[in-house]
């Protein structure tokens, strides 16, 4: 596949911090030149882009970023990734929505926003329950196929302007999910001035992510790419909502996507026990290492020993006549295989569930994405899963379709073997 230098330009994430304007930034981390995970090219010979990815951390608020070398536009304007087509997100998803409602004694009266909404993945069950919803998605296709499914949404990205046309429209909605968007804004100040603008008295904010210590402690590595400007933390977080007048008062630490925060913001001031419980959360941040840059520069030293340790597996298992082949066709495996300069020669082929993803190619690396159906007749001897954060949920799938004798991988933190229960 033939690639070229796309063009950088923008110093925001890279020179300043795109929370707090610092110039303390810490660079920990250069992946070299890489596509754009997602923008999966639809012929092998089609030519990719290629930008620098860079990770640092700053040093004052504790936010990690990478640069903006591709506008939002591009990126998330036609995207390929479906929510709905994992049953272990789904499930988070239903959980969520029932024990919120319970909790906040949601009424038909209430309205539930949802920013970055996708197909209507978690909507559905709010609405299922009697509540009123409204979705907002930037990407025009999945916004089509959401309304489609009966979940009223808006295709806009989300900030200042979208906020006040929300609020003209529905008015203060009682609780605005950010679940899995932070990290993907450019602009994470004009992102929280829109919930400044359509937050009432009433509202809370609840915004899942991922907590930016998962790559210092599980050399979570391959989350970094493009699209995630941003990589979180309760410290970083505190600090802009507290410009906007929107203040964290709870912290959640759950087990989705490998280990994610759910940050809870309101209007008023914490009280002194919500206070204590936040500030004791940030207490542990740092103390794990946020801030630090010895902690930085060993998970830096772990990124290089994985990516050599994978490049030996494969190599051995080109050598012994293995057939190696993928596990979803997520934006992880772009960053790990390109970071790594792996190719079809190691990995034949992707399979993946998402019919918006099939029949393309992994950027940059000409590597066939593939429908299960086609995997089970390639009769692979090993599946290096990618989304290792549902890992258990693919394995049993791959088990139940193929040979008990196919062994499943994954390469995050270090490269394993899955086995099976028995």
């Amino acid at each position: 596949m033939k690639t070229k230098q796309g063009t950088f330009d923008s110093e925001r994430g890279r020179k300043y911090c795109r929370a707090c304007n610092s110039i303390e930034i810490l660079q920990v981390l250069d992946l070299g030149d890489l596509p754009i995970a997602n923008e999966l090219p639809k012929s092998s010979d089609e030519i990719v882009e290629l930008f620098p990815l860079r990770f640092g951390v700053c040093k004052n608020c504790g936010l990690g970023q990478v640069g903006e070398p591709v506008s939002r536009e591009r990126l998330f304007s036609d995207y390929r990734y479906l929510s709905s087509v994992s049953e272990t997100w789904l499930t988070h998803a239903q959980n969520y929505a029932n024990s919120t409602v319970e909790a906040l004694k949601l009424t038909s009266r209430d309205r539930v926003i949802e920013v970055a909404s996708n197909d209507g993945y978690l909507l559905q069950y709010f609405k299922e329950l009697g509540i009123n919803v409204l979705g907002v998605e930037p990407a025009q296709n999945i916004a089509l196929l959401a309304n489609f499914n009966g979940i009223e949404t808006i295709n806009e990205f989300f900030g200042v302007c979208t906020a006040e046309k929300i609020r003209a429209y529905a008015g203060e909605p009682r609780l605005i999910v950010a679940n899995n968007v932070a990290a993907h804004v450019p602009d994470i100040r004009d992102f929280f001035g829109g919930f400044d603008t359509l937050a009432g008295d009433q509202t809370l904010i609840s915004l899942e992510n991922p907590s930016i210590l998962n790559l210092l402690r599980e050399n979570q590595f391959d989350t970094i790419y493009h699209e995630h400007y941003s990589y979180l933390s309760a410290f970083s977080l505190k600090s802009l909502g507290k410009e906007f007048s929107i203040n964290l008062f709870k912290v959640e630490s759950i087990s989705t996507h490998g280990g994610s925060n759910r940050y809870w913001f309101k209007r008023g001031e914490p009280t002194e026990s919500e206070r204590i419980e936040v500030d004791n959360f940030i207490d542990s941040e740092l103390e794990a290492g946020l801030l630090n840059d010895l902690a930085w520069s060993n998970f830096s030293t772990n990124v290089a020993r994985s990516l050599e340790d994978l490049k030996v597996w494969l190599l051995e298992c080109k050598i012994g006549g293995r057939r190696v082949y993928g596990f979803t066709a997520a934006a992880k495996a772009s960053t790990i295989l390109n970071a790594g300069r792996i190719s079809g020669e190691e990995i034949s082929g992707i399979a993946e569930s998402s019919p918006e993803k099939l029949g393309r190619f992994l950027p940059a690396l000409g590597i066939p994405i593939i429908s299960k159906e086609n995997l089970l007749s390639l009769n692979p001897t090993d599946i290096l899963i990618f989304s290792w954060n549902i890992s258990g949920e693919i394995s049993n799938l791959v088990w139940s379709e193929h040979s008990e004798s196919v062994r499943c991988w994954v390469a995050i933190p270090n490269l394993k073997e899955i086995h099976r229960d028995k």
